[in-house]
């Protein structure tokens, strides 16, 4: 594996244990994690307008399989990136965050 990329690696195993314990936020270590591996506003899978929209600032009024769905993509650009752990809780996780970032919500 390239440098740069077990750097990701390394550098998440060190600041997951921070968000477990409380150090950083949900919103902290995702966004961070996002950027990353290079999600972009495109992989969201809602709109702009639906995000405004969204009543829950989880946005868990958007349905969990449009999320879901955006795994293979994800999972691709995480594994691009140097990730060699990922489940599909990091995919929406991510997703959310990134989600939360484009429309200024920041819990």
């Amino acid at each position: 594996m390239e440098a740069g990329k077990e750097a990701l690696q390394e550098r998440h195993d060190v600041e997951r244990p921070r968000y477990v314990r409380g150090e950083i936020t949900f919103q902290e270590f995702y966004t961070w994690l996002a950027g990353e591996i290079g999600i972009a506003d495109h992989h969201v899978p809602a709109t702009l307008d639906r995000l405004r929209e969204s009543e829950d600032s989880y946005l868990n009024d958007i349905p969990i399989r449009s999320w879901d769905g955006q795994d293979f993509a994800i999972r691709q650009l995480a594994h691009s990136a140097g990730m060699r752990v990922w489940a599909l809780s990091d995919t929406v996780c991510c997703l959310k965050a990134h989600a939360r970032k484009m429309i200024g919500v920041m819990l």
